[in-house]
């Protein structure tokens, strides 16, 4: 396959909680082919919509996470995450701690927007063929203040695609859960 100007790809990966936890290798193998494979698909974003890691206080878990994202990190695969249901609770998020989930780290990628709650929520840019495309990712059960975030980055690239990516998207009535609970 021979990529065009035109044609891209955004991969999205989700829910590699179990990876992390008991098949790291097969995590490391998911990021290996998406780096063997991203000129011939010409890959533009990676998106992971969360729980990276199946228990947030485990560190061999951000440990095993962070080793198979690095992957992406280290061969300028610009990608993107938010913070899943296993990724953190109200009190606790260590997956900053860790280099390819760090937005210090992230800050210096020419496509990162921004983060919100030392990324938990996570934004970033790209363009194909003239065409600017925003992604926000929104953690799961983003409180308020995230969502005004969002809303602010939406207001700041008005002439940009956006796309939402979260681990769980809001219901018909406004909030989390299925059929309006």
């Amino acid at each position: 396959i021979t990529p065009s100007s035109d044609k891209f790809s955004i991969i999205w990966i989700t829910d590699t909680q179990y990876l992390s936890e008991s098949h790291p290798t097969y995590y490391d193998s998911l990021c290996r082919w998406i780096v063997e494979n991203r000129e011939t698909y010409n890959v533009k974003m990676v998106i992971h919509t969360g729980d990276m890691v199946e228990d947030e206080f485990n560190q061999t878990h951000w440990t095993n996470a962070n080793h198979a994202m690095s992957l992406l990190l280290d061969n300028y695969v610009p990608y993107c995450w938010d913070a899943g249901n296993h990724d953190y609770n109200t009190t606790y998020w260590i997956g900053n701690q860790y280099t390819a989930f760090n937005p210090t780290t992230m800050a210096s990628k020419s496509y990162w927007v921004g983060d919100k709650f030392n990324g938990q929520n996570t934004a970033v840019q790209f363009a194909v063929s003239g065409e600017d495309f925003l992604v926000l990712n929104i953690a799961y059960q983003a409180n308020e203040t995230a969502l005004v975030w969002c809303n602010q980055i939406l207001d700041s690239y008005p002439d940009s695609h956006a796309i939402v990516a979260t681990h769980m998207y809001l219901n018909t009535t406004g909030g989390y859960g299925a059929k309006g609970k």
